[in-house]
């Protein structure tokens, strides 16, 4: 059975699993407390939708931004890592973390949640 652009199942697969995967180290910045929520995430485009629709899914933020009714959060990508070719999922990750603890580093001194 055929998609709208004429692409069967297997074929939305297959371009699914050869998309070039971008992750990265992004923050959930409270502008009013002044409070920095830092994460990595193997899917950036995803988390940042997930924020968008529901910011208080990101549960250590979620009672600050349930209190302020979602206002003064904003999301901001402070790094953007591609996943290499080779790479497998679990070194991917790795690497995700590593960069977010380089992250944690360089804001050291900031209020973080």
């Amino acid at each position: 059975m055929k998609n709208l652009n004429g692409m069967d199942r297997k074929d939305l697969v297959n371009q699914y699993k050869n998309r070039t995967q971008i992750g990265g180290v992004f923050a959930v910045k409270n502008t009013v407390l002044n409070k920095w929520y830092v994460d990595c995430a193997a899917d950036l485009a995803a988390t940042r939708n997930r924020f968008s629709f529901m910011g208080d899914s990101f549960l250590k933020i979620a009672k600050d931004y349930n209190g302020q009714k979602g206002e003064g959060f904003e999301f901001e990508v402070l790094e953007e890592l591609h996943k290499g070719e080779t790479q497998s999922d679990e070194e991917f990750h790795d690497d995700l973390a590593l960069l977010k603890s380089l992250w944690l580093e360089k804001l050291d001194g900031q209020d973080l949640y």
